[in-house]
């Protein structure tokens, strides 16, 4: 309580819960000296409820009192019972709606920053967002503490290792409050610079004329849906032109036009979409071979291992599958980036290869006449989403379709 003699406090902390995918709940409750109660907070007896994750601190609203605050993160894990369903049996709770559902039943009680995000890219772990909400929580003087008693309480409490690294989130959190824009630690080209690279990369000839396709397609696509993430668009675009050199993009447009008109509801144009635009390519061996070694997916690497120590090591691993005649061959490997880099270029094994990844082929034209000969429903969408994955898992999820 950093050092005050004239406050009592009590604590309580719901441990173990996260074990079966159920959250925390803390509960502190600050008196004066000699007036303290219960340290369990009765409903709708909170002044402040703080929580990383949009979807917990949501959950725990009947705490909060008529006049307190609330401050969360804007996004939220997904829960498991999502996971698992996939979104088949009824669309998933989405987190925009609900930052809107918040900002509107509680107004200005209700602060809602990136606070995961945030410590993501400044500090390389999403753990110190947690001390970014007592900052924001002491910078709009909701915290009857000083500015020295929170920075003694932090170092009284934290490992030596980890202070430095929470007095900043902490900093941080104070800064948004105050609408200070935070440098990112992780500078990155923008995603579609990304692609333009990705794209370089892979051609051996050729490189700015097919830059140039994908921007005039990019545009395309985006003027035919507006209101979509342009860069998920910029993807799609990407993908068709990494698989074949953009054969089928004109085709992939005139589909994409009729999901437009199709689906007036952005949710559904956004699955219908994404879908679509899978069955225009298939993750064989010479697709994944660009993606395993792509600026995508390096930019991916640094970010989820950069901070870990002072250097790391990547080994790939790829499951190749091929069919001679009535034969099958599957074996394992480890290519390096110059065999990864020369498999990328063998296009022309899908030519000589007819039986290659047939099946695959098969479900995706099947995928393709049901998203264009009628419009479906939420569940018929997911349903067709949801048939990726590892091959095996693709195959059992197409049976029904």
């Amino acid at each position: 309580m950093g050092g005050r003699s004239d406050l009592d406090f009590k604590f309580v902390d719901q441990k173990g819960l996260a074990q079966r995918n159920g959250n925390v709940t803390s509960h502190l409750s600050i008196f004066k000296a000699g007036k303290s109660h219960c340290q369990i907070t009765p409903l709708g007896g909170a002044d402040l409820l703080l929580s990383p994750d949009l979807l917990d601190g949501s959950q725990h609203l009947t705490f909060l009192s008529s006049n307190g605050e609330l401050i969360l993160d804007e996004s939220f894990q997904v829960p498991l019972s999502i996971l698992l369903d996939k979104g088949s049996e009824k669309e998933p709770i989405n987190e925009l709606a609900l930052n809107e559902k918040l900002k509107t039943t509680f107004g200005n009680r209700v602060s809602i920053y990136s606070f995961k995000k945030t410590s993501e890219e400044n500090l390389g772990k999403n753990v110190y967002a947690s001390a970014m909400l007592l900052g924001a929580a002491f910078q709009k003087g909701l915290l009857p503490f000083e500015l020295d008693e929170m920075t003694e309480a932090f170092s009284k409490t934290m490992k030596k290792s980890e202070l430095q690294f929470n007095l900043e989130a902490f900093r941080f959190g104070r800064e948004m409050v105050l609408g200070k824009v935070l440098p990112k630690k992780i500078t990155t080209q923008n995603e579609v610079e990304l692609l333009k690279t990705s794209i370089l990369e892979s051609a051996l000839l050729g490189g700015n004329t097919l830059v140039d396709l994908f921007l005039k397609n990019h545009k395309e696509l985006s003027s035919i849906f507006p209101n979509l993430n342009s860069a998920n668009l910029a993807r799609f675009v990407h993908d068709l032109i990494i698989f074949d050199r953009g054969e089928k993009l004109n085709q992939f447009l005139s589909d994409a036009r009729k999901i437009s008109v199709q689906y007036s509801s952005l949710d559904l144009q956004s699955i219908a979409l994404r879908t679509l635009a899978k069955t225009y390519f298939l993750k064989d061996e010479v697709y994944v071979s660009h993606i395993m070694i792509s600026p995508m997916r390096r930019v991916e690497d640094v970010a989820r291992y950069g901070e870990l120590g002072s250097s790391f090591k990547k080994s790939f691993i790829n499951r190749p599958s091929f069919n001679l005649g009535d034969k099958k061959v599957e074996f394992d490997i480890s290519p390096n980036k110059p065999m990864l880099k020369l498999m990328r270029q063998a296009r022309f094994l899908r030519k000589i290869l007819p039986q290659w990844h047939k099946k695959e082929r098969d479900i995706a034209q099947r995928i393709r006449s049901q998203l264009l000969d009628s419009t479906l429903t939420y569940q018929a969408l997911k349903a067709l989403e949801n048939v990726k994955g590892y091959r095996e898992e693709r195959y059992k999820n197409a049976v029904h379709i």
